[in-house]
């Protein structure tokens, strides 16, 4: 078998037979190894990387704060609150749209007692908001909606609505509900230290988890690319060119710092025996004055 990294081959999609927002996708062979680096990266995108719409503020007449109660009405303001953080909506607006419930009478009300609107799209009607157990009472409620991704909790809010009553509450954007994935090994002839990814996941209904999967892969692909295309391979050039004229001038140098010992040698000798020269013609001088 060649010696190359082995990309996936066998793709399979594993319908969950109780939601149609569910299911499992089976990949693989992955080179030992990436199936952890795959994984994570695909999940940690799916769960908060897309883009989703969520209630993240409302208003309910006669209520100052979520402590409140409202007479008329069973559920307390924070059985409310909890109740419309599990509203499915999607929102075609990149602004935040106001919807609107007001209801009169005994009953339940639902989310499908919201009034249409054109910018958002409820998709969980048949939820319970809240009980009216008198009949002379009316719940009035507004909904902030807007687009956003991951989770945004009310600690770290910068944007405050300025209308006297509004609650801030806890948005989760994310349209993906849950995703979760494991590695299993699996073989290819005789490589049996090969991953099998095995990613399971489930959408809130505002997107199907086919396309939550493609989409995360977009997403993670162009940051690869993106750090790709900032890659100058050509440059390698210029630095090892460069370093080699770096190690020449080195080597160059180092011979010189050989070579000046021996020069310096010889410049010694040159002038030792230029005096042993000069001693010689003195005496040599004296000797011819005596005779």
């Amino acid at each position: 078998m060649e010696n190359n990294i082995l990309l996936p081959e066998k793709f399979q999609i594993i319908e969950d037979k109780n939601s149609s927002y569910a299911l499992e996708l089976v990949m693989e062979p992955f080179q030992s190894g990436y199936g952890l680096t795959v994984g994570n990266a695909l999940r940690r995108i799916l769960l908060s990387s897309l883009e989703g719409s969520s209630v993240f503020a409302m208003k309910i007449k006669g209520v100052k704060h979520e402590f409140d109660t409202l007479p008329g009405i069973k559920e307390d303001m924070i059985e409310v609150i909890i109740n419309t953080k599990n509203l499915v909506v999607k929102s075609f607006s990149n602004e935040p749209v106001i919807l609107e419930i007001k209801k009169k009478g005994k009953g339940e009300v639902f989310a499908s007692d919201i009034k249409a609107n054109s910018d958002v799209e409820v998709l969980n009607p048949d939820l319970k908001i809240a009980t009216i157990t008198d009949a002379n009472t009316e719940l009035d409620i507004k909904l902030w909606v807007r687009k956003g991704y991951g989770f945004y909790p009310t600690e770290e809010r910068k944007d405050v609505i300025d209308e006297i009553g509004v609650i801030a509450i806890d948005a989760l954007f994310s349209p993906v509900v849950n995703a979760n994935f494991k590695v299993e090994k699996t073989r290819v002839g005789d490589v049996v230290d090969l991953d099998r990814i095995i990613l399971s996941l489930k959408t809130n209904g505002s997107i199907g988890p086919r396309k939550a999967i493609f989409d995360s892969l977009d997403i993670l692909m162009k940051n690869l690319e993106c750090i790709k295309d900032n890659i100058k391979v050509d440059d390698d050039k210029n630095t090892l060119v460069s370093a080699k004229k770096a190690s020449s001038a080195k080597v160059i140098e180092v011979k010189k710092t050989k070579a000046e010992p021996k020069e310096a040698k010889k410049e010694v000798k040159k002038a030792v025996k230029k005096v042993t020269v000069k001693k010689e013609e003195s005496v040599a001088k004296k000797a011819k004055t005596k005779k």
